[in-house]
């Protein structure tokens, strides 16, 4: 020991002490990281469950305004509509409209028998009353899909419309769980329910009901219901984070209601609905699952996190699983600091020890970056004051497709294509630079890079450079693909929303200055549903494609195309009055009509309704809502026309 102090090196008590050190920083850190992990997870799964509350609270509120407006209707009578009988199954229809922003938007009213009975008519009328917030009630909360009243009275009145052809009353309602449940001898306290999964019948997949009792004169008249689907619910569970083996919305049975697990088949919509039991580690007890289930909060449960979030608004969870080898990583990949810290301490150790006098520990030093240069991913380099090339690490030789021989000849101002200017360029800096180059091969390829060099000092006078390019080309080729697909409908190639609004407000506003005329189209294609649902979506995708390739050939350069929504699009016309625009979009229409869509061996006809509307002084939101208006006078009278707003 004492021969070792001699030689100026480290004691081994020393050494121990720093290890020591080392082992307790990293145990403090691990455990302050893992805590404070802990809590963001924790704040995270806990702000997706209040999203799911806040929902819920939404539907709650909405069903107790219904209810109470339709026990407490307005006062005043309101006439029932012309009455439809349908002998083919054996009930009515009636049609009914409202009134809403200067539309009017049907609603669905059908009921059992040739007519409704008188002791109905009243319930009828005042249903009718209360159409108007149900209209208002999807409107607020669009997640829902149905919201309707169900009568004892043996009638329906539903939110969005459906043609009673397709889907009427029928007393098997009256039998649903929703139904049954919610009637006065298994709900004595009248009090609102939300129901197990089941299928809907109207082919939207597998839901849930949020329904309430309507009671007037302390008489059961009558439920009001208010329908999410699933799917709705899973797009509310995308943000669990990293690193998750499951995340999980279960109902008072655990049946899952919504869920984020990478390993599980996503059930069919209207298959059976899936158990929480089925998607647990299968090394957990039902035990096990149902105390953790039961406690909430984080429990540990052999290799496995669980944690558990009760619901304020439904009997529901939100159930998190994570194995604790996922856990630990995420706690390892941000103690990156405290290991390279830890590094940098082993280090210093291995230098000091090796040997303390200068010239060895220059050359341990030297060593050392030659290796660290071979294992990394750039190129790195050495260059004297005049530019010659006097070391190029083993990726630079293969990128650039030299050879170590070919080093005494190779000078910087072979590699660097563009010379800045002379007090940055490449073998002559003066200071630390970070710059763009485009950087040359032996045999001419050119390829972009980020220049990081530094000037190489020997007392005190700069005898070279060192420096490092790292290979941005795949770095610009997807910057260029965000930009694209940024502002890009991906499908057509035109313009999506969001860009066609930017550039359309901008090309308005400069209309505006110059006082030129500008007008809109809102275009929609006729029937596409039917195209999709008689030739498949792929037809539909062509479909699409060929409206744009056609409209591209009969619209000006100057004209802005884009996709606002599934098969609508919009252009704006600058310089256009309204007989111009008119002008063209017939001869749009025009076009569409006469050119089918090859589809296969048959040719499919694809017409096209237009709303036009000229800008004058509104904003383009107002421009786009007047034309969505004519659009649907288009619509209305037909389709395959063009309709202006005046």
């Amino acid at each position: 020991m004492k021969q070792q102090e001699s030689r100026g090196g480290i004691p081994w008590p020393a050494y121990l002490l720093l290890a020591a050190i080392a082992v307790l920083v990293v145990a403090v850190a691990l455990r302050l990281h893992a805590r404070q992990l802990e809590q963001e997870q924790a704040m995270r799964w806990s702000r997706i469950a209040s999203d799911v509350d806040r929902i819920l609270s939404g539907v709650n509120q909405h069903l107790g305004l219904l209810g109470t407006a339709l026990e407490h209707p307005p006062p005043g009578s309101t006439a029932l509509p012309p009455l439809q009988r349908h002998p083919a199954w054996g009930g009515w229809s009636a049609d009914v409209r409202i009134e809403d922003q200067g539309r009017s938007v049907p609603l669905h009213l059908s009921g059992a028998g040739p007519a409704p009975p008188p002791a109905a008519r009243e319930e009828i009328a005042a249903a009718l009353q209360v159409a108007p917030l149900m209209l208002a009630t999807r409107q607020d909360l669009p997640e829902t899909t149905w919201i309707y009243y169900l009568s004892a009275q043996r009638f329906l009145l539903a939110v969005p419309w459906v043609d009673p052809l397709t889907y009427h009353y029928r007393d098997t309602l009256l039998q649903k769980p929703f139904y049954r449940q919610l009637e006065p001898r298994n709900n004595p306290t009248l009090a609102a329910r939300w129901t197990e999964p089941y299928a809907d019948e109207f082919g939207q997949g597998l839901m849930v009901t949020a329904a309430r009792p309507v009671t007037w004169d302390g008489r059961f008249r009558g439920v009001v219901a208010i329908d999410l689907t699933l799917q709705q619910l899973n797009r509310l569970l995308g943000d669990v984070g990293p690193l998750v083996r499951g995340a999980y919305l279960i109902d008072g049975q655990q049946n899952i209601l919504a869920e984020r697990d990478q390993q599980a088949q996503k059930p069919p919509d209207n298959g059976p609905v899936p158990n929480i039991r089925d998607r647990l580690p299968e090394d957990l007890t039902p035990e096990q699952a149902r105390q953790a289930l039961a406690a909430g909060g984080l429990q540990h449960l052999g290799h496995y996190r669980l944690q558990v979030f009760p619901l304020k608004q439904a009997p529901w969870k939100l159930v998190v699983c994570q194995t604790d080898g996922a856990f630990w990583w995420l706690v390892l990949q941000r103690m990156r600091g405290e290991l390279v810290i830890l590094v940098l301490i082993a280090l210093v150790i291995l230098m000091l020890e090796r040997n303390r006098r200068m010239q060895a520990r220059l050359a341990v030093m030297e060593d050392r970056f030659r290796q660290t240069t071979e294992l990394l991913p750039e190129i790195v380099y050495e260059a004297d004051a005049d530019g010659n090339v006097t070391f190029l690490n083993q990726v630079g030789l293969q990128r650039l497709g030299y050879l170590p021989e070919d080093l005494p000849r190779l000078n910087l101002r072979d590699l660097f294509v563009f010379q800045p200017p002379e007090s940055n360029r490449p073998g002559n800096p003066t200071a630390r630079m970070e710059m763009e180059y485009r950087v040359r091969t032996r045999d001419g390829e050119q390829f972009p890079a980020l220049l990081r060099a530094s000037p190489i000092r020997e007392h005190g006078q700069i005898v070279g450079e060192r420096g490092i390019l790292i290979d941005i080309s795949e770095l610009r080729r997807y910057q260029q693909e965000l930009e694209t697909l940024a502002t890009t409908d991906t499908l057509t190639g035109c313009y999506n929303r969001r860009m066609f609004m930017e550039l359309a407000e901008t090309e308005y506003k400069r209309c505006r200055r110059r006082r030129r005329k500008c007008s809109v189209l809102l275009l929609d294609l006729d029937h596409f549903k039917h195209i999709n649902d008689s030739w498949g979506h792929t037809a539909g995708d062509e479909a699409l494609r060929h409206f744009v390739r056609l409209l591209q050939g009969v619209l000006r350069d100057t004209d802005i195309l884009g996709r606002i929504g599934g098969e609508e699009f919009a252009v704006l016309l600058p310089d256009a009055s309204l007989e111009q625009a008119e002008e063209i979009a017939e001869r749009i229409r025009e076009r569409v009509e006469s050119e089918p869509l090859p589809h296969g061996r048959v040719r499919i006809p694809v017409t096209v309704s237009i709303g036009v509307v000229e800008l004058d002084g509104e904003g383009l939101d107002t421009a786009l809502r007047m034309a969505d208006r004519a659009l649907y006078t288009a619509k209305e009278e037909g389709r395959n026309r063009v309709v202006s707003w005046m």
